[in-house]
This record gives structure tokens, sequence and C-alpha cells, in this order.
């Protein structure tokens, strides 16, 4: 869950009506990827696709655009213990050397649900680590969204996407336009139920998932701006065959396991969770299996640009 492009930055595309071309195996489009490909991208036609590009796989947008954070947050009100989370008494998050880049504050979870979260940050690359502590981003573990709007003044579990309140079905989110940017984990959803209970729910690939929503914002969206990772995106819906891409186009239906990184016009939420799936560990485990198995190229190029 992150901000998405507002209207005034560049998207990828606006919602087609009626996407899916199941008649002729054209699989998934999105309007927007038509990019033009480098002599060493070379396309495999098993989905009889033409390179023209992909058009969107349905008009439902599933991006929770969250609300920009109160002066309150800027003026340092914190809640729960604002403990750093460690391991053998150093800071679980650093480089290589053991150096700390990034800290994870529990504001009030328990210490194994934080221990978790912290796990995940500590594996991010380090060239994003140390850009998102260039940008000051906050990565905080809360109870709930509850506890999260308490302490920063914020009310984004009354907010409303798709009829759907997103205190029922927000595990994290990364806010921006917040002062300063935060991520933010929680270990119950709204209704009270347990993140970690949560069918494919990874929960060290949460925070994973928001950091590469803060990588992808740093840079004016990547999902938008960078050619290279449209064009791998390209490389890999094309080569699917037409029988993987008719499955992987009920998955990204409204309802499917994919629908939330496929399903929607910006392919934001789709960048943030091949980023984190690619560099180690994503927050859904069956979108990190399909995105091995279905985008190596994209996969390829995540872990390479994020050297």
């Amino acid at each position: 869950m992150s901000d998405a492009p507002t209207k005034d930055q560049p998207k990828v595309a606006d919602a087609s009506k009626g996407a899916v071309e199941s008649n002729d195996n054209a699989g998934l489009k999105f309007e927007g990827y038509k990019v033009p490909l480098t002599s060493d991208q070379k396309i495999a036609s098993a989905s009889g696709q033409s390179r023209d590009g992909l058009s969107n796989m349905g008009d439902q947008l599933r991006n929770l655009q969250t609300a920009q954070l109160s002066d309150r947050a800027a003026s340092g009100d914190r809640t729960g213990s604002g403990d750093k989370t460690s391991v053998n008494d150093k800071a679980l998050i650093g480089d290589r050397a053991g150096r700390p880049i990034l800290e994870v504050q529990n504001r009030g979870t328990s210490e194994a649900f934080a221990q978790e979260v912290a796990k995940g940050v500590a594996t991010l690359p380090e060239k994003v680590a140390k850009e998102l502590k260039d940008m000051g981003v906050q990565i905080n573990v809360f109870k709930d969204i509850f506890e999260y709007d308490r302490a920063m003044g914020t009310n984004k579990a009354k907010m409303v996407v798709n009829g759907q309140n997103v205190a029922l079905d927000a595990p994290s989110l990364f806010d921006g336009k917040g002062k300063p940017p935060n991520i933010a984990v929680f270990e119950q959803l709204g209704d009270g139920t347990a993140v970690s209970s949560l069918k494919n729910t990874d929960v060290a690939g949460l925070a994973r998932h928001e950091a590469g929503h803060a990588y992808s914002a740093a840079h004016g969206f990547l999902s938008v701006q960078d050619k290279n990772f449209q064009a791998a995106f390209v490389n890999d819906i094309n080569s699917i065959s037409p029988a993987k891409m008719q499955q992987l186009v009920k998955e990204a239906q409204p309802g499917g396991p994919l629908n939330y990184y496929l399903g929607s016009p910006s392919k934001e939420e789709f960048f943030a969770e091949a980023f984190a799936t690619a560099t180690g560990q994503g927050s859904d485990k069956h979108a990190n299996r399909r995105m091995r198995e279905l985008f190596p190229t994209v996969m390829k190029y995540m872990r390479e640009s994020t050297k």
C-alpha cells in the first residue's frame, strides 16, 4: 500500500474497458508499456502477442492511496515503547559490516513480530537502504492502524477505497508525503485479525514491499520512469505461453490472487512486490512464486539495478 502518482504526475495508463482479449491469446495488456525493445531483449512469441505492448488488465484500481501525515508527525509525537529492534545487543538492520543503516522502531507490538519485520529490513539491498536513510524514511511497527493514527494524527483507518475500508485489509503502508516519510507495518488488521495468520502473507516481506514503494517514489515512480523496467516487463509478458497466459489472466481478474498486482492501471504494486521478491523476500507468497516463474527478466533487472 503506497502513495500512487497524483493527477499531476505521469501515470502508466488510464484504465481501459474490457482489457482482456481472451479470444486471441493476447493475454495481459497494459497501455503505456509500449517501450522500444533493445536488441539484447529478444521477445518470445509464444503468447502470440505483438510487440506494441500491453494495455491494462481491468478497470478496478486497487492502489490504496495514503493521506499526508499531519504536522503532529513532524513534531515528533510518539506512542509505544520506541525500542529499536535488535539481536544480540546489535542493531539488526545494517550493512555487511554490521553498521546500522535503517532501524525498526517497535511501537507497541510483540517482540517476535517486530523481530520478523526487522529481519526483512535487514536484508534490503545496501544501496536502497542508504537511499531510504538519506530520505529520512522511518520504519515503525504498530499494533494496528488505529494506533498508527493516534501516533501520527492521521485518519487512515476510515479511508474507503473501492468500497473497502482500509482498516480491514491494510497490513502495512508507505506514506511518502509524511514528514518524515513513513513505512508502517501492523501486527493486526483493523478487525483484530493477526497479520501473521493471513494466507500467503510473509511478515518479513511487508516492510520490504513498502521499501519498494519508497525506492520507486524517490525516483519519480519507477514503474513509470524506468524504461528498462518496463522493457523487462514487456519481455516477460511476451514470453509467456498461451496456456500459462490463460491462467495468469484468471489470477489477475478481480478477486484473483494477482489482481492486486496486475489488475490496476498503475504498476506501482507490481513494482513494489517484484522489488521485494527479487531482492530476497516479498510480502505475498503466491505472488512471489508466480513472479519468479513468469517474470524472470524483471527479477534479474531488479536484482542488478538495486546492487
